[in-house]
């Protein structure tokens, strides 16, 4: 199994892959991703290796290791868990793995976001990943439909849930206080998750109810000539100062240690994604089992995991709309304890590594087996 960008998901996966009495996994992760206390507890029984991921030219020095260790280990499948968005891993990791076993592939983001444009040699390697791979797993029908139009067959992609990242759960701040007006938005601070609209909608949501409160917690991501929007980051820091203007806001501009991931989520009685776009995110996967309600506008496969009324509270991305939702929340104590029990249930069941390993380890059966027969 490789990870790199979506780390969490892969330690995530590493350990409960680890866990599986006929499994033997040899896991190469984002160096990244294990410099944390957090991390380093979740792989306590995992055996793993790690390479850095961080720019182009590494990606292209820990192509040939990769594929060194991959033949070594000789495994029946390997899995990357970071999707084919990565142009160096189509045009050169790939096409030598796919030599070595089958590739199953977890799409996290099946489209191009209006935040961060590839280059058209960008694309057409993207492109070539995708025809080494043998299987697809997407996080819902959205994804699924998005990859049918990259002329990948129905039948080469199935439906997983996002796995719930519950090791963040420990017990660390099991003692904080949960703050019932507040509100917490977390994570890279991009324009497509609307963080240029949080003002406005907090502005609105404190016209209502004056005792509100809003975290920010996140680092800036600014991606220069691809940014959607000419002077983004510009526009974001002025944001940002603005936000710490106001008495009833308090942001924690950068990257937020794993070791205090949890305390954020405990505080908050809200965790708000007010997204443009989406396909999934990991936010709801730590709100849950951590008793944040999930306010969320409706896109991508968002519903796949929050379900109106009853683990969260879904809707439109318009700025109105969620603030009526926040606001109808915030004056309901029932509905936010009832959602939250909901959400926590659904989250380390459904959302389980159990139940979705066991679903993947079928489907690499089924990929072994189309293999053999093909050659038989």
């Amino acid at each position: 199994m490789l990870s790199s960008g979506v780390f969490h998901y892969g330690v995530a996966y590493a350990r409960a892959m680890q866990e599986q009495a006929s499994v033997v996994c040899l896991s190469l992760l984002n160096e990244r991703s294990v410099h944390s206390s957090v991390v380093k507890n979740a792989l306590t029984s995992v055996d793993y290796r790690t390479l850095s991921f961080e720019t182009n030219w590494e990606k292209i020095l820990s192509v040939n290791k990769i594929v060194r260790w991959a033949r070594e280990f000789s495994p029946d499948i390997i899995h990357f868990s970071d999707g084919c968005d990565k142009p160096v891993y189509g045009a050169l990791l790939f096409p030598m793995l796919s030599t070595i076993a089958p590739m199953c592939v977890t799409v996290h983001e099946p489209v191009e976001y209006s935040d961060y444009r590839f280059f058209s040699y960008e694309r057409r390697a993207i492109q070539a990943a995708y025809r080494r791979v043998s299987h697809c797993f997407v996080h819902g029908p959205w994804g699924k439909a998005k990859l049918t139009e990259r002329g990948i067959s129905g039948k080469d992609i199935s439906i997983v849930h996002h796995g719930v990242l519950d090791y963040f759960d420990r017990g660390s701040y099991r003692e904080t206080r949960r703050e019932g007006r507040t509100i917490l938005l977390f994570g890279h601070l991009r324009q497509r998750k609307g963080i240029h609209r949080l003002l406005e909608i907090a502005e609105n949501i404190h016209s209502r109810c004056s005792d509100a409160t809003f975290i920010v917690a996140g680092a800036k991501v600014a991606w220069g000539a691809r940014d959607g929007t000419p002077g983004w980051s510009l526009s974001l820091e002025q944001l940002l100062k603005d936000m710490r203007a106001k008495t009833y806001f308090e942001v924690h501009e950068g990257f937020v240690p794993d070791e205090r991931v949890e305390y954020f989520f405990r505080r908050a009685s809200i965790t708000l994604l007010p997204y443009l776009e989406a396909s999934q995110s990991g936010v709801p996967m730590i709100a849950m089992p951590l008793g944040s309600v999930v306010v969320a506008a409706k896109v991508g496969d968002l519903p796949q995991v929050i379900t109106h009324n009853e683990t969260g509270i879904l809707c439109d991305s318009a700025v109105d709309s969620i603030t009526e939702a926040v606001c109808g929340l915030l004056s309901d104590r029932q509905q936010r304890e009832r959602l939250a029990e909901n959400a926590r249930a659904f989250s380390l069941s459904a959302c389980s590594w159990q139940h979705i390993t066991r679903h993947m380890l079928e489907t690499y059966k089924k990929v072994l087996n189309a293999k053999q027969s093909a050659h038989s």
